[in-house]
């Protein structure tokens, strides 16, 4: 590959052959990649009867298996147009800029370039994988966090043996600010505790622990909702939202409809179901 620098630019002269008998062919050729150098550093560009410097988008091209060095222009004119071979395969736009050392390789050895360049995006593409395997690692120790805390909250209640007005008898609902004629959802956490979305009275959505349990008040995400120690369930602004955190957190439901039809049946014994 010629290193010879020349001080003019890559200039429209008309289009252009490959010098050897046939016009190119986009089909044998690949855009490997998109480079720039400084100014006072520029490349010749390896067009047959062009050879004027270039510093600027410099493609470079593999076509039936060779490598060459062109200017935009250069490209454009002996490929049908910028875009004619797709984006490259490494950088893009005005180029990717060269070092010093990346420079002397475009000279001298472009093959080892493209090397270098594959190499560094696989360590890229490594890291990044790596950073999201992370993220994920995270995520799924913040949510077994919450688990853990949901069963320590389940054994010390279980320990001490509360005793919950209203869990044996239920001649009205539960909730004495549940609007009329609502009906519930029970979700079942993955410990096996159970939470009922309730209706308000003033038509605002609620959590509430069937049956309640010392600590829950900050037994789920603070994101949810806050406590509400007067009637004794999660005031929650975005049900839609809620329902898809407790979904994330392994939640299942939601079993819809009466309270008379839905908690009997689900919790026939509280205790039992929380050890």
């Amino acid at each position: 590959m010629t290193s010879g620098l020349d001080t003019l630019d890559c200039m429209t002269t008309g289009a252009y052959h490959r010098g050897d008998g046939h016009t190119p062919n986009s089909g044998n050729a690949r855009l490997r990649a998109i480079v720039a150098v400084d100014g006072k550093d520029r490349v010749r560009c390896q067009q047959p009867g062009c050879g004027h410097s270039v510093y600027a988008a410099v493609h470079v091209v593999e076509e039936d298996g060779k490598l060459m060095v062109l200017g935009s222009t250069c490209f454009a004119q002996r490929y049908g147009s910028h875009a004619a071979l797709g984006q490259a395969q490494y950088g893009g736009g005005g180029g990717r800029k060269l070092t010093d050392e990346e420079r002397q390789l475009l000279i001298q050895n472009t093959e080892a370039l493209l090397a270098q360049f594959e190499a560094q995006a696989s360590a890229d593409a490594e890291a990044s994988a790596l950073a999201e395997a992370q993220v994920h690692a995270d995520e799924a120790l913040r949510k077994q966090q919450i688990v853990d805390k949901l069963l320590a909250l389940r054994a010390a209640y279980a320990e001490r043996k509360a005793v919950i007005p209203g869990m044996t008898a239920l001649p009205s609902s539960p909730w004495p600010w549940q609007m009329e004629r609502s009906s519930v959802a029970l979700f079942t956490a993955p410990d096996g505790a159970h939470w009922v979305r309730v209706q308000h009275k003033d038509r605002s959505q609620k959590l509430a622990p069937w049956p309640q349990f010392p600590g829950w008040e900050s037994a789920l995400p603070s994101g949810i909702g806050r406590a509400d120690a007067s009637i004794g369930a999660i005031a929650v602004d975005n049900i839609a939202d809620a329902i898809q955190v407790l979904r994330q957190l392994g939640f299942l439901g939601p079993e819809v409809g009466r309270w008379q039809d839905v908690l009997p049946r689900r919790v026939a014994h509280p205790t039992g179901a929380r050890t």
